[in-house]
């Protein structure tokens, strides 16, 4: 009871699911709000008026939903790798933001 691995209890699926979760969360805005234009017109309009940034740090709130499926069903390294991603992202976007 104590120390059983759960199955799919991995660091590196909550990175990947992390990383990916963001994305799919920017993708989900575009598709209902900007599916008229192209993704790459979309993406250097988010560029050029300087709010990709902060579009991308309201969709690392999706990770949440991950982390609490994590969390719910007593998957803890998942979980962490989930905040690892999202320190990764936190990183990047300090980084871009004054380097930009």
């Amino acid at each position: 009871m104590g120390t059983e691995i759960k199955k799919h209890d991995k660091l590196w699926l909550g990175l990947v699911l992390g990383i990916i979760a963001p994305i799919l969360v920017l993708l989900f805005y575009y598709e209902k709000n900007y599916y008229y234009i192209r993704v790459d017109t979309f993406l250097y309009e988010t560029f050029m008026k300087r709010i990709f940034l902060p579009l991308l740090s309201l969709c690392v709130i999706g990770n949440l939903a991950v982390f609490f499926i994590f969390i719910q069903t007593d998957r803890y390294y998942s979980a962490r790798g989930v905040v690892f991603a999202t320190m990764l992202y936190a990183i990047a976007v300090f980084i871009l933001k004054f380097t930009l």
